[in-house]
């Protein structure tokens, strides 16, 4: 379920919702639990994650929510925060804290652009080096994925030419974030998928 898709000017209406979340009071409770569960929902800016907070508020049903897909990942801290923002950088990550507020979530997608894994060393060889994985794991602040007390898979979605130290980046961030997991006692899988549209 794309959210961009969808008119987020009025955080009131949903037209994503099936036609029975219309009828009684009772029927709209049961059934908005069942489509959130049976749905992924692709979150793809700030007005994005504000309007789908603002379903999940108002209906109360965050602990429904199985599987959230962020766009952009990469961007948290710049795009998707209003225009008015005068800070570059944030302590916060609002994609992992809708993500935490979801606790029946099960599996969540993070895509992001390979530039944002690796640094460039040599303009004219054309080379790169991985940037070290606990700046991108502070940079991203992935330690709220650990509060996604449910959580069984992150996928690490990349964008763009890959390179050697893309793969290096990406493996070590997979393994970071399963050795993370584990020191809490949990078990959850990391992936990484590679999407070679531009």
């Amino acid at each position: 379920m794309q959210l961009r898709n969808y008119n987020t000017n009025d955080n009131s209406i949903f037209p994503f919702l099936p036609a029975i979340c219309r009828l009684s009071r009772s029927t709209r409770e049961e059934a908005i639990h069942v489509f959130l569960r049976g749905s992924t929902f692709m979150v793809s800016s700030y007005h994005n994650n504000m309007y789908f907070s603002a379903l999940l508020q108002a209906t109360d049903t965050y602990r429904s929510v199985r599987g959230l897909h962020f766009e952009n990942f990469q961007y948290f801290n710049r795009r998707r925060y209003p225009a008015t923002t005068t800070t570059t950088t944030t302590t916060t990550n609002i994609d992992l804290e809708l993500a935490a507020q979801c606790t029946g979530l099960k599996h969540i997608t993070l895509r992001m652009r390979i530039g944002q894994l690796v640094t460039l060393t040599d303009r004219h060889q054309n080379e790169y080096v991985p940037i070290p994985v606990q700046s991108l794991w502070d940079r991203y602040v992935l330690d709220r994925l650990i509060a996604c007390n449910g959580i069984t898979k992150v996928t690490i979605m990349r964008k763009g030419a890959f390179t050697d130290s893309s793969d290096q980046a990406i493996a070590a961030l997979v393994a970071k974030i399963e050795t993370e997991f584990k020191a809490v006692g949990r078990t959850v899988v990391a992936v990484d998928f590679k999407y070679y549209d531009w």
